[in-house]
Formats: C-alpha cells, structure tokens, sequence
C-alpha cells in the first residue's frame, strides 16, 4: 500500500475542514488573526483529491484489471452509501427547520439530483450536502475511466479528451484528474528517492507560496500542477509506517463529508455558550474536532454502510456469474 499517497488524502480533509472553519469564522464573526492568511487556501484540499483519484485509479487497473461495470460497481459502493445518508440526514434536518430548507430550494427535484450526483448539470445549484459538488465531478471522472476501460489500450486517451470536452462547461478543475492519470503512468520510471524528495519539496512549497501570493491563475495553475507534483513525489518516495495519518486517511471521506455538519454546529453552540473564545483556538479546535467526529462516523457509520451495500448485491451478482 502507497502509504504516502493516505497521508495525503488526510491532509488533503484536514486543509478543506480549515477552510471551512475560517470561513465559518468569518460568517459567526469570530474571524482569526494567526490563521487569516490561510483564508481560502485550505479549498487546495479538493485538487489534491481530484490529483489522487486519477492516480489511485490507474494504479488500481493496472494491478487489478476491471471490466467498466465491476469498476462503476466498486466506485458506488465506495462513494454512495456515505453521502446518500449524509443528504438523508441533511433533508431531514431542512424538514424540521422550515425557514432554512426554504432557503435553500428544498425541493422533491432538488434531492433526488443530489442523491443522483447531477445538481449541478441539471438545476444549475450545489447538492443539499454542498460539498457534494466535488463528487459530482469525481463520478463524472468514473464515468469517462470506464469508458476508457472499455476502449482497451486506447482508452486513457479517451478520458483525457473526455476531460477536455468538460473542461470548458466545468472548468480547468477537470484537468487536474489527468494530471493524477499522468503521475501514474510515470512514477514507476526511472525516478530515484532523491528526485522524489524534490518533486514533493517543490509541490509543497509551490502550494504554501500560495498562501501570501494569489496570482490571478486558474487553480488547475495554482493548486492543480503542485498538487501533482506532491503526489508524484509521494509516490516514488519512501513510504511511511502506517500510523495515524494513515488511519486519518482511511477516514478521510468521513472526515470530508462530516465537516458539513459539525463545524456549523461547533460554531453556532461557540456563539452562545463561550462568544468571547480566541477564533483561532475555535478555528484549530473546530478541525480536531471534526477529525474526530469523521474517524467515529468511519467506524459507525460509513464502514458498515459498505459491507451492507456490498451483501445486498452479491447474491445477484453471483446469481449473475
């Protein structure tokens, strides 16, 4: 197992609960001062996962070779299970806040695009789980790959000018999927661990300049060519021992979906219970918290979700073969 490559996943949740928890500062008007600079920069969590899902993706075929339909089969029972629970738990809490399911266009429509992975294309608006929006585009990306599996040796080429067609409707961030399938087709070359160390060096510090030098760049530019960088690197470099950042990888879907409803709760009970808290101790607690939070719903919740998923369809599957 690339051990490298979950450390990443888990800063990759961690930097995108950071941005969500300034942000969250900022709209509660408990905004931080040591943390200001990270404002907005924490949003580079999503392509350093859109980096990794092209690269994990390509990895897994070539090490485990899948017809399209066990590839989709295996990418729904991974991603839907979580997030269709998550939009569960979100419609029922707009059920029961009439003002605020208002406000956001609780409609029958509304959910099943959600649940559908389509609100964007269709209504134009972010699923009901707002963060679903990246997921949108990641079955997109599944999509394309299993029609690339489907074209054999051709077919990788296929989902690039797939992802170039969607480029122009969904933006450049589409791109960064190919660059995850191109970190793939090269790490295995001849890359010693001292080129390794480079690559992620300059990934990583091409991403922390971002953080006081905001060029008026696409974030394919900004984020996108670092994080593919970093991934490379991470790749072809020792790998660590599993331990916790390892674990926090594991979880870091959990940790990536929960924050949508942990830090608006953090910092609505913050507000009453202690207004005068520093926020960048509330910002820095908000993050640990919601760490914890995805790590007991990785446990709870989205593993057995899984297995269930799993057991309801292998009786017609075997049934089937």
């Amino acid at each position: 197992m690339l051990t490298n490559i979950q450390a990443l996943r888990a800063f990759a949740a961690l930097n995108v609960a950071m941005f969500h928890a300034i942000g969250a500062g900022v709209a509660y008007g408990m905004e931080t001062r040591l943390l200001a600079p990270f404002e907005g920069w924490g949003a580079n969590g999503v392509d350093l996962f859109f980096v990794i899902s092209g690269f994990v993706m390509v990895v897994a075929q070539k090490s485990n070779p899948k017809v399209p339909m066990d590839f989709l089969r295996g990418r729904v029972t991974r991603i839907v299970p979580l997030y269709w629970a998550a939009t569960a738990l979100m419609i029922l809490l707009l059920l029961v806040m009439p003002a605020q399911a208002q406000e956001v266009g609780l409609s029958l429509k509304r959910a099943l695009t959600s649940l559908l992975f389509v609100s964007q294309p269709v209504m134009g608006v972010e699923p009901l789980v707002y963060l679903g929006w990246t997921l949108e585009y990641e079955f997109a990306f599944y999509l394309l790959f299993a029609i690339g599996i489907w074209h054999g040796g051709r077919g990788y080429g296929l989902v690039v000018a797939g992802l170039l067609a969607f480029a122009p409707f969904a933006g450049l961030i589409m791109l960064e999927f190919a660059l995850g399938m191109l970190s793939a087709g090269i790490y295995r070359a001849h890359i010693t661990r001292v080129h390794a160390l480079a690559l992620l060096s300059i990934g990583f510090v091409g991403l922390c300049v971002s953080i006081l030098w905001h060029p008026s760049v696409d974030r394919l530019f900004l984020w996108g060519i670092p994080a593919f960088l970093i991934v490379l690197g991470a790749a072809r470099a020792q790998q660590i021992p599993e331990g916790a950042a390892t674990f926090l990888g594991k979880a870091s879907y959990s940790i990536y979906l929960v924050q949508v409803f942990t830090i608006p709760v953090i910092y609505k009970l913050a507000t009453r219970l202690v207004p005068a808290i520093n926020g960048d101790i509330l910002a820095m607690g908000a993050v640990v918290l919601t760490a914890g939070a995805g790590c007991v719903c990785y446990f709870l919740v989205e593993q057995p979700l899984g297995k269930l998923f799993v057991a309801k369809r292998r009786p017609s599957h075997d049934a089937a073969g």
